[in-house]
């Protein structure tokens, strides 16, 4: 009995022991639920602030991406104050009401001197989960500054202004320059910074008596009149360099167009009396003398930035003779050399022009314009390289002395462009040849800027074009907050 009862005891007590145990899990089971229910709360409340702080993060980004955006492109039109009226639709356009974002704030200035523009905006959005507490709106800032350097510009324009351009294509060419020189110099952003030369051209160049200094008098017999300003090819390699005129053999022989009577009525220049063995004719001209060709040629222009002076060189060009396209190339380079610093006179010398090759702040720039081919119409035309017979050219007949003024102009447009300076061409009317056109083609920087204007109306476009990239050179605009 003593077993059995004892049996029955600890019987009792595991069953009861069983029970405690269930009981406790049963307790256990609901507490777990009460902890889970908490962290499932939690973890809900933390994703939901992540994912509206992540969306604040994105705005953000975008708010900045914009208003520099905005900054950058707009800070070129603070010389016109267009920024003014251009600035707040170009960064609305930009920002494209992004994430529905209401823009609650945005202020632009720019300072006295009008090389920075500021901006600051401020964007709002909906929150996703914050709402739920009340929170309406949530809202970034952000604020960016850029700074415009300019940069100086030299521009020379080499223009046609042979016997082929008389008429309709001089008027265009008279017209179109002239609008694209006001509009220059209309631009505040360009009127202190941007200086041009002119270069007119045909067989030779006029660079003006008062720079003499640059050639070789040889003391020669003038008759009745005196050196109007022509000059001569240099020789050899110099010829498609820009050296200076520092001594003897690297500066110009005066054009003189000898006493010579010939078949062809054109270059006939019969200006002695007695076979050219006589006293001078009186008077001798453009069409007569050691002049003829010359006299009449418009002399260049150096680099400057008074208008009138450069309309006024435009105004006065006249159509005479034949082409020799490397020469105004070659003037043209001349005149925006640092070579030549020193020599010119005027703004230039003010200035302390041409500036360096490689300086940041100089953009140089060449607008090369023809309507025609490299020519020598006649053996006994005299020309910058003198007759055909003297073979400066390096040979005696005709195409074969046109064939290496083409070579000259080939190798002065690769050697121009190697110093870093961009060249427009601008092949005028419908006479080009093919090979002329490839040949401009070439020298141009890009082909983009390889002109063949046919008329006036399209003459004025390609100086829009021009205008546009002086636009892109005058100004360096940079985030410097």
């Amino acid at each position: 009995m003593q077993f059995l009862s004892n049996k029955i005891r600890f019987t009792c007590r595991k069953q009861c022991l069983q029970q405690k145990i269930t009981a406790y899990r049963r307790a256990r089971s609901g507490a777990s639920l009460i902890l889970v229910g908490v962290l499932g709360m939690l973890l809900f409340m933390f994703v939901g602030v992540a994912t509206d702080y992540a969306r604040l993060q994105i705005l953000q980004s975008a708010l900045v991406s914009s208003l520099d955006a905005t900054a950058l492109a707009k800070a070129k039109d603070l010389a016109d104050d267009s920024f003014r009226t251009k600035t707040r639709p170009f960064f609305d356009q930009n920002f494209d009401n992004y994430m529905s974002a209401r823009i609650t704030g945005f202020n632009f200035n720019s300072n006295a001197p009008r090389d920075t523009l500021t901006l600051e905006a401020k964007a709002a959005i909906q929150p996703v989960f914050l709402g739920i507490f009340g929170l309406r709106w949530m809202e970034v800032r952000a604020r960016s500054v850029a700074q415009v350097d300019y940069n100086n510009i030299e521009m020379a324009l080499g223009l046609d202004n042979t016997g082929s351009m008389d008429g309709v294509n001089m008027d265009a060419l008279k017209t179109a320059s002239s609008v694209f020189i006001n509009q220059i110099y209309d631009e505040e952003v360009f009127r202190d910074h941007v200086y041009t030369s002119i270069i007119p051209f045909n067989a030779t160049v006029n660079i003006g008596t008062a720079n003499a200094g640059w050639t070789n008098n040889a003391g020669l017999d003038w008759g009745s009149t005196s050196w109007g300003g022509c000059v001569e090819a240099r020789d050899g390699a110099l010829d498609t360099t820009d050296a200076p005129p520092a001594n003897a053999p690297s500066r110009f022989n005066q054009y003189y167009w000898p006493c010579r009577s010939a078949v062809n009525p054109y270059v006939d220049n019969e200006w002695r009396t007695g076979a050219c063995a006589g006293a001078s004719i009186t008077p001798l001209d453009a069409a007569l003398g050691p002049n003829k060709e010359c006299e009449n040629l418009q002399p260049i222009q150096g680099l400057t930035r008074n208008r009138g002076v450069l309309l006024n060189t435009i105004r006065e060009m006249y159509p005479i003779g034949s082409t020799h396209i490397n020469l105004g190339l070659a003037w043209s380079w001349y005149s925006i050399s640092p070579a030549w610093r020193g020599l010119w006179r005027g703004d230039a010398a003010a200035n302390n022009l041409p500036g360096d090759y490689g300086n940041a702040n100089f953009f140089k720039v060449i607008v090369l314009m023809t309507d025609g081919d490299n020519t020598i119409y006649d053996r006994n035309a005299y020309s910058g390289y003198g007759f055909v017979e003297d073979g400066k050219l390096g040979a005696t007949d005709i195409p074969g002395a046109v064939a290496e003024m083409n070579n000259r102009l080939d190798d002065l447009c690769t050697r121009i462009k190697s110093r870093g300076i961009f060249i427009a061409t601008l092949g005028l009317g419908a006479g080009l040849r093919n090979d002329t056109k490839d040949r401009l083609r070439r020298c141009a920087s890009a082909p983009e800027f390889a002109f063949t204007p046919e008329n006036a109306a399209d003459l004025n476009a390609t100086y829009q074009t021009v205008i546009q990239r002086l636009y892109d050179e005058v100004m360096t605009v940079r985030l410097i907050e």
